[in-house]
């Protein structure tokens, strides 16, 4: 993946946000890369080990639209592709300390 200046990574908010271009590479490739580039480390866990990447190609529509998304979790980091080829890689949930995730709270639940 060529770094462009549509490539953002801001430390403040943990999120890693590109673009490629699903004509000239692998998504799965793009994932790894984007992956690396967020947490500073060429040594992250193999993909497969979240998503399968064969399925990740059946599934990846590259139809430039936003309205074909797929997100999932990967190494305690959400991933999230778009058809357009837009990438997010969100950090945030790696600096949360167990137990201080999101939550409903509902009528039922104790307080």
């Amino acid at each position: 993946m060529t770094v462009s200046a549509s490539d953002s990574h801001c430390v403040d908010d943990q999120m890693y946000r590109t673009m490629f271009d699903p004509s000239t590479q692998n998504p799965c490739t793009a994932i790894v890369e984007a992956i690396e580039v967020t947490t500073g480390s060429t040594e992250v866990p193999v993909l497969a080990e979240s998503i399968d990447p064969d399925t990740l190609l059946q599934l990846y529509r590259d139809d430039g639209s936003e309205s074909w998304m797929l997100s999932f979790d990967h190494a305690g980091l959400e991933i999230t592709l778009w058809g357009t080829g837009r990438l997010h890689v969100d950090a945030s949930s790696t600096a949360k300390p167990a137990g201080t995730g999101d939550r409903t709270v509902g009528p039922d639940t104790p307080q």
